[in-house]
């Protein structure tokens, strides 16, 4: 007998599937509509990967550790990080989440290639296709929902 946890990752499995058939049904049939939003998507993408590659870049030249950069934005589709073992890739890790598991990897992810030297950025692709983001050390992107405890300068 499954347990919920099973269940709840069977249901995420078959939404998936549901909307990657739903995906095809849709290109197969508007095929000319399909083919042009996919061209602005893809204009539209590289437009926003050049932007966060400029504060990449000038975070690199100014000795910031970057933690993540990411084209479009969470959740994470998939993910890149050199590591002491290898390249550790993870593969919808929100949406196949592991038990005991700190690093938040899930269930597909996997380590390959030569053992190196660990890198400091994780490379994403995220699967909202709207934008994107560079995660610099120590930035805390405090919302308007939380209150910040610095005090006020007067």
């Amino acid at each position: 007998m499954p347990n919920q946890k099973h269940i709840i990752i069977y249901t995420r499995l078959a939404v998936l599937i549901t909307a990657i058939c739903a995906l095809v049904y849709i290109i197969s049939t508007k095929a000319q509509t399909a083919s042009n939003i996919f061209l602005a998507m893809i204009g539209f993408s590289a437009v926003v990967f050049i932007h966060e590659c400029g504060h990449f870049f000038v975070a690199k030249a100014a000795g910031i550790k970057v933690e993540v950069f990411s084209i479009f934005i969470p959740p994470v589709l998939l993910g890149i990080r050199r590591t002491k073992q290898g390249f550790k890739v993870r593969i919808l890790p929100a949406m196949f989440p592991k038990d005991n598991d700190p690093d938040g990897d899930g269930m597909l992810c996997f380590t390959f290639g030569p053992k190196g030297k660990e890198g400091e950025t994780e490379y994403r692709i995220g699967t909202i296709p709207i934008a994107g983001y560079v995660k610099m050390l120590g930035q805390d992107d405090a919302g308007a929902d939380k209150q910040s405890q610095a005090p006020l300068i007067r």
